[in-house]
């Protein structure tokens, strides 16, 4: 990992000096390649000013190393003791286009189905479903126009939705909603071109 170092000159109580200040460059921490080798996703970290650290993902084309999306922020830690495994202990490519992170695997009974409801390919989608105990992102890549994927998951309180058409149009949609009790959810949700729609519903109905 590069270090930046920054000198400052104080004063302070008649004492003066110099104070350096040390930044880490952000570091790729993971390397994940899609099972057709076409895609290539990057997850790095870097030191946050508050002390802990933020980690990022980006995808690129493994053939031309063409940028797929720019480096987006998954999780912002407050310890610089916890590393990427202990908030994304696996990893799993569902599909070549569906790459699955984070914890997971006991609570995933519900269903989660993503519409492009357009008539335009989706370039990438990345869906967040954060809590209290556990961290899942999907990235998903080349979702066809008026199609669905569906994947098993358990929506819990949140949900965050980033995206890119191959028109170079981005949406984004941002849910919160409740469960109660131990009830398997569905949720869908729908890419249009107006916005982005979530409809929660009981899983089976």
């Amino acid at each position: 990992m590069k270090n930046i170092f920054i000198k400052i000159l104080f004063w302070s109580f008649g004492i003066s000096g110099v104070l350096y200040l040390t930044f880490c460059s952000p570091s790729v921490v993971h390397v994940m390649e899609s099972p057709d080798g076409k895609y290539i996703v990057n997850i790095s970290q870097e030191r946050a000013l508050h002390g802990g650290r933020d980690f990022y993902i980006d995808a690129t084309t493994a053939d031309s190393d063409e940028v797929v999306f720019d480096k987006s922020l998954i999780l912002s830690s407050e310890w610089m003791e916890t590393g990427y495994r202990g908030y994304y202990p696996n990893f799993h490519w569902l599909a070549p286009n569906i790459l699955r992170l984070g914890t997971f695997g006991e609570r995933q009974g519900g269903l989660i189905e993503i519409h492009n409801s357009t008539n335009v390919k989706i370039k990438y989608l990345i869906m967040s479903l954060p809590d209290a105990y556990m961290r899942t992102e999907y990235v998903m890549f080349d979702i066809k126009q008026n199609s669905k994927i569906g994947v098993k998951g358990e929506p819990n309180n949140f949900c965050g939705i980033d995206g890119e058409f191959a028109n170079g149009k981005k949406f984004v949609g941002r849910f919160n909603y409740s469960v109660e009790g131990e009830k398997r959810t569905a949720l869908r949700i729908f890419v249009e071109n107006t916005g982005v729609k979530f409809k929660p519903e009981q899983a089976g109905h």
